[in-house]
């Protein structure tokens, strides 16, 4: 079995793996139960293997909702630990421990419901659910690809609307303290032209010794 068949079968014991009511005060969350049926819909299950996909779903769905329960109280944990005035670092590692113990149990329990899932599915099942599974990052990847280039475009218009307020920069234009330096440069300039012609009289004037009085 394909690697891509594997991930399409998770992706199937995921959702399957969710309760499908939505919970009292919260429309919405039950998308879990019909996304389930659309895709049992699609890879046209017979009754006979809903009703088995429907006995694992109800297996693991409480053993995976306590699995998650408890890591978002580890992680609770954790984060009152590590911003606690005097963090308890065997604590802390203890807690990281138990973490780790939970996610690999909760690994488990996913590969053990997409082994059971995929007992029931036929070649061909497997194989349309794989295609789906394609189609779908596919047009994930093109949404997310159309969003890059939107946010591209935006941000070199407001870069060349940033160049656009300062204006090109003109050499011609050059202000008091640019024109101070220039003088003062034209000067520098100057004096050393004038600094042979010094010398030359000074050695012109050595020459001639001391004048009488």
């Amino acid at each position: 079995m394909t690697s891509t068949v594997l991930s399409a079968i998770l992706s199937l014991v995921s959702v399957l793996a969710t309760p499908s009511a939505a919970p009292e005060g919260h429309p919405g969350r039950g998308h879990h139960g019909a996304s389930a049926e659309r895709m049992c819909q699609a890879i046209q299950c017979s009754e006979e293997q809903k009703a088995q996909i429907e006995s694992i779903r109800a297996e693991h769905r409480e053993e995976m909702a306590d699995e998650r329960a408890r890591a978002k109280e580890i992680h609770a944990a954790l984060k009152a630990e590590r911003s606690a005035p005097r963090p308890d670092a065997k604590k802390i590692e203890g807690l990281r421990a138990e973490l780790s113990a939970l996610k690999a149990e909760m690994k488990e329990d996913r590969r053990e419901a997409r082994s059971e899932v995929a007992a029931l599915l036929t070649p061909e099942q497997k194989e349309r659910l794989a295609a789906m599974k394609a189609e779908h990052r596919a047009k994930k990847a093109e949404r997310k690809g159309k969003g890059k280039g939107k946010r591209g475009g935006k941000e070199q218009a407001q870069a060349r609307g940033k160049r656009g307020e300062h204006g090109p920069m003109n050499f011609e234009k050059v202000g008091p303290q640019g024109e101070r330096r220039g003088k003062a440069h034209a000067k520098g300039k100057g004096k050393g032209k004038k600094g042979p012609a010094f010398a030359a009289r000074g050695r012109q004037g050595g020459s001639r010794g001391p004048s009488k009085g």
